[in-house]
């Protein structure tokens, strides 16, 4: 044994060692969870697009709208032609409906009139909107909240009926774990009561008599899809593609300024 054998020998057998834990290979049988045989789960029926892909184009839409001025301009331009000068205005020919209405869109905790641009702007960018009702018991009167589409991951639906949608769930925080369930009204259980763990699992109205539920509007939905489509999402590559030609034209016409300046001193 040459001296350095020494030295090279046990370094020579830990890499084997660990080389061959490296290259176990466990099987796991067909059926069970990453059999890699399973398909990627979608955001909802197998036509929609996959989570991740769903999930990327939402922020990739939001990221062109806050930083690309003609993405801004877009989505101003259709929240604009939606709403026109003063918005959608609700009423009923009904008096005491018509109260109602008027009450509720008023109410501190709705101001729909102010919030209407924001959901018309969130519906284009997003291509859904996922408002929540939140009833006070006390006096009847709803509240309205909107959930960003960009966390809810799955939707559920009546059986053979992609129309008739149950249930919707949030993203988890924590990995492993089941995210935040709300129910749509139509399929809110009757056995949910005021002490379940899912009944106040959309607000803090645990009190009340009636859980939160919400609802979903799409648009640039395919037919038999649930999930809908951001209006940005057939020109963001465009939109890429027209800031770094921009980029481009900058930086050559500050290197022809820069060499037109040298040649005439």
């Amino acid at each position: 044994m040459r001296w350095y054998q020494r030295f090279t020998q046990p370094i020579a057998e830990r890499v084997k060692v660990i080389r061959t834990w490296l290259a176990q290979v466990i099987a796991v049988d067909v059926g069970k969870p990453d059999d890699g045989l399973t398909l990627m789960r979608t955001a909802g029926t197998t036509l929609d697009k996959t989570w991740h892909d769903l999930s990327k184009e939402i922020k990739d839409a939001l990221t062109a709208w806050r930083k690309h001025p003609l993405a801004r301009r877009l989505i101003g331009i259709t929240t604009a032609y939606v709403l026109g000068g003063s918005g959608i205005r609700l009423g009923s020919p009904n008096k005491r409906f018509d109260k109602f209405i008027k009450a509720f869109v008023a109410h501190p905790e709705n101001l729909l009139m102010m919030r209407q641009r924001d959901w018309c702007d969130e519906l284009s960018r997003s291509g859904e909107l996922f408002p929540t009702l939140h009833t006070n018991s006390a006096d009847g009167m709803s509240y309205v909240r909107a959930v960003p589409a960009s966390l809810i991951e799955k939707i559920t639906w009546r059986a053979n009926d992609y129309e008739a949608e149950e249930t919707y769930q949030e993203v988890s925080d924590t990995i492993g774990e089941e995210g935040l369930v709300w129910y749509h009204p139509r399929a809110v259980p009757e056995q949910l009561g005021v002490g379940d763990a899912g009944y106040s699992k959309g607000g803090d109205n645990a009190d009340n008599g009636t859980p939160p539920v919400m609802l979903h509007y799409a648009v640039n939905r395919p037919v038999g899809h649930v999930r809908g489509e951001s209006d940005l999402a057939p020109v963001l590559l465009w939109l890429k593609r027209y800031k770094a030609w921009l980029e481009d034209r900058v930086r050559l016409n500050a290197a022809m300024r820069v060499y037109l300046w040298i040649v005439k001193v």
